[in-house]
């Protein structure tokens, strides 16, 4: 069988904290109270800005309405770009897993957040022979479109995909789509589970 291993991005790849981009974006804005500008952040990030359907500064203007922000759009996309870190040693077993497979990203991300791990990580991002990414196709998981689309990507069968995410419900649905799906929980337990499978490391 001619499988392709897929990989998601946020805590498999890169962990991130998004308490580190609000702290630093709570003090340009009223209220300064966290909690509602991360419960804002969360429900557009995930119900438009992932999807696409606003463009960053769209996105930006529309974080400056509803608390008064008072810093330029550079500054919040500094804040909004502070999130992440690499998760050390999974990008070691991609350049491995590189030689022998073909690599895919799929990730629920919104434009700011990949243009800056693309210019920052581009040694990482170059190991993938194709990326799937919601906001350029519109689509998030665990929505069937975008599954639909990485086996379009890659031009294999479900069956032919391997699915890594650290999200469980994201994994329990692609399962019921027919893609060989692997719960991330840390680096040895992924290592384990693909030789578990007869991935080549």
């Amino acid at each position: 069988m001619n499988r392709i291993i897929a990989f998601d991005l946020g805590n498999v790849i890169f962990n991130f904290d998004y308490t580190i981009a609000f702290e630093k974006l709570k003090g340009f804005s009223r209220p300064r109270n966290m909690k509602p500008i991360e419960d804002f952040l969360c429900r557009n990030f995930s119900l438009d800005f992932e999807k696409g359907l606003l463009t960053p500064r769209e996105f930006y203007k529309e974080f400056s309405r509803e608390f008064l922000f008072r810093a330029s759009f550079e500054d919040f996309k500094q804040a909004w770009n502070s999130i992440f870190w690499v998760n050390h040693p999974v990008p070691v077993l991609l350049e491995k897993l590189s030689k022998t497979y073909p690599l895919y990203l799929i990730s629920n991300i919104n434009e700011l957040h990949f243009e800056n791990i693309r210019s920052k990580y581009p040694e990482i991002v170059n190991l993938f022979s194709g990326l799937v990414l919601s906001f350029r196709i519109k689509s998030i998981k665990p929505q069937k479109a975008i599954y639909a689309s990485l086996r379009d990507v890659c031009q294999r069968e479900y069956r032919e995909i391997i699915y890594i995410d650290d999200r469980l419900e994201l994994i329990e649905a692609a399962g019921r789509m027919g893609i060989v799906s692997l719960h991330f929980k840390d680096y040895a337990s992924l290592v384990k589970d693909l030789k578990g499978i007869g991935v080549k490391i």
